[in-house]
């Protein structure tokens, strides 16, 4: 018994030290905890130009089972353009839409066992927002609706660095249910892209050691 307790430790010293060496990962059963910086892009809009903008966001994920994951962003950003103007007027005034959103998608992870794992995904989510003016003048009068509900989907992948520490980066379109994220109710809803690049650090729930013991006696076969 006390030569079985002894092996089995050194298998866990042994895997959470050399395993990052490894490109063979165990999915099922992770959650991944990170941070995220986002990018944002208004391609349907009524505004005359749109401009790229940035923001960041918490992310979590859990992999259900081997090719299906769970992928949830909670998030802050602002979207950028300038207004529309008639003549003999020449110059728009300048808009920013603050963001707020939380997103829960559903993945199919391509390689879930790789170091390098593309996935592609769809979802949808709350958004929060607030149009305004560069300087802060509010635009939107009141009655304006502040939230929405949105629906995305995108693509991505994973690069894990061993099986703690990953990267990640996606893109994905978003689409709503109203025409105010510019701050103009005119023309069809809004839509924006949204692009992400995070860190990701993964925990485990407890049958996770014993597949990532047998993981790694897989290996040494």
């Amino acid at each position: 018994m006390q030569n079985s307790s002894l092996r089995i430790a050194s298998i866990v010293v042994l895997v959470f030290f050399t395993v990052s060496i490894g490109f063979a990962q165990t999915r099922s059963g992770k959650l991944g905890i990170g941070v995220a910086g986002t990018g944002y892009y208004l391609f349907q809009s009524d505004l005359k130009t749109n401009d790229p903008s940035g923001g960041g966001a918490v992310s979590l994920t859990y992999s259900i089972v081997e090719n299906i994951s769970l992928r949830s962003l909670l998030g802050v950003g602002y979207l950028a353009g300038t207004q529309k103007v008639a003549p003999p007027a020449t110059t728009g005034k300048s808009i920013e839409t603050n963001l707020y959103h939380w997103n829960l998608a559903i993945s199919y992870d391509i390689l879930p066992h790789s170091q390098f794992n593309p996935f592609v995904y769809v979802g949808g989510g709350l958004l929060w927002f607030d149009p305004r003016e560069s300087n802060g003048a509010q635009l939107a009068g009141a009655g304006v609706p502040r939230f929405d509900t949105n629906y995305l989907a995108g693509i991505g992948f994973d690069y894990f660095f061993d099986e703690f520490w990953a990267i990640t980066l996606s893109a994905e379109g978003v689409g709503g249910f109203n025409s105010w994220l510019d701050g103009t109710k005119t023309g069809t809803n809004d839509m924006y892209a949204r692009v992400s690049l995070g860190l990701r650090f993964h925990v485990f729930d407890q049958n996770f050691v014993k597949r990532m013991i047998d993981a790694f006696e897989q290996r040494g076969k």
